[in-house]
């Protein structure tokens, strides 16, 4: 019995099957989403995500995760994605890094009380190097303690693990929880992003975050890129990375090498020609 099922044994058992079985039957999906460095083009990890079975009911992954809440199973749910991309990433590569997904809430929760120590205890005993992991935190809001979250990310990063904050918005709890937990890479929300190439006000925040992620550090990431231009916009603005459907689609086997027409994206920023 693996970890995750000792883990579960309890909690699997009465809950509503939709959820609580496809856990226990460890038939999650798992796809992989490269990030890219804006500087040069190069593919620097990748974040796993889930996704349902086509034959479950629930239907698209936010209904999986609407159902897991409410069926109370949630950081079960959280924990069993967790160990299912970490198996399938140690069968596809020889140690690219790899970012998860897990809320602040779940974090919390796995590791205080009846499951103390359970994402640790996992990533302790997972098949690959704590040192290409990278744990991307969700769900912040004004409703997290920062002193409480410290816990848990310094027990993380004493294993070799690397933080990100994903969906960081500008917003006075979302920078004090930056400048007091102090994350590795911090990923702006999508709004902040998207359309960048045509908003002047876009731009202006994204440059103080560029500027505020060099004050502290850090490194600054945009999610869901979808045009060559907002590529450029990102690039000028000083953005260290990036990941969306235009450099590279969520795929079960990951991509390798950055698409032509997102190199040309990028290359046009830089100034340079790219090679056919």
């Amino acid at each position: 019995m693996n970890f995750l099922s000792r883990f579960m044994d309890g909690a699997v058992r009465g809950g509503v099957p939709k959820v609580s079985s496809l856990i226990a039957d460890r038939r999650l999906g798992i796809v992989f989403q490269p990030i890219v460095n804006l500087h040069d083009g190069s593919i620097c990890g990748y974040e796993a995500l889930v996704r349902a079975p086509s034959t479950l009911s629930l239907g698209s992954t936010d209904a999986l995760f609407d159902a897991a809440k409410a069926q109370q199973h949630q950081k079960q749910l959280e924990l069993a994605c967790i160990e299912a991309a970490i198996e399938q990433w140690a069968k596809k590569t020889n140690g690219s890094p790899l970012s998860l997904n897990i809320s602040a809430k779940s974090l919390l929760l796995l590791e205080h009380g009846p499951a103390d120590g359970a994402l640790l205890k996992l990533l302790d005993n997972c098949r690959l190097p704590s040192r290409v992991l990278t744990m991307e935190i969700t769900g912040l809001s004004s409703r997290i303690d920062p002193l409480e979250l410290a816990g848990p990310l310094t027990k993380l990063r004493r294993q070799g693990v690397q933080i990100t904050f994903d969906d960081f918005r500008c917003t006075e709890s979302h920078v004090k929880l930056w400048s007091r937990l102090s994350p590795s890479i911090v990923k702006m929300d999508m709004k902040l992003t998207r359309g960048i190439a045509s908003s002047a006000e876009q731009q202006k925040r994204v440059r103080a975050l560029v500027a505020l992620s060099r004050r502290h550090g850090n490194r600054l990431a945009a999610k869901g890129i979808e045009t060559a231009e907002d590529i450029v916009a990102l690039n000028d603005a000083g953005v260290d990375c990036g990941q969306g459907h235009f450099l590279g689609s969520p795929d079960a086997e990951p991509t390798e090498y950055l698409n032509k027409r997102a190199r040309e994206a990028l290359a046009s920023g830089w100034g340079v020609d790219v090679p056919c």
